[in-house]
């Protein structure tokens, strides 16, 4: 799990201490490393292709072995 300490914050309930900015520069932006949280925890939705059909079902999921670009339906 990514610490919150790389955003910029410190949060150790062992010590009461929820959650407050630091004073150090942060490497990543707050919001990146929540954004990170909710992947992890897989809140965050996949995003879908309004452009699938089913005579084409690896449309945009299958890649090239050769230069790794995604295969198109045809």
């Amino acid at each position: 799990m990514p610490r919150v300490i790389y955003a910029g914050y410190l949060d150790i309930p062992r010590w009461g201490v929820s959650l407050v900015k630091a004073k150090h520069e942060p490497l990543i932006a707050f919001e990146t490393w929540k954004k990170i949280i909710e992947r992890l925890n897989g809140a965050a939705p996949a995003p879908t292709r309004v452009d699938l059909h089913e005579d084409f079902p690896l449309r945009g999921a299958a890649a090239c072995g050769c230069c790794g670009g995604f295969l198109a339906a045809a």
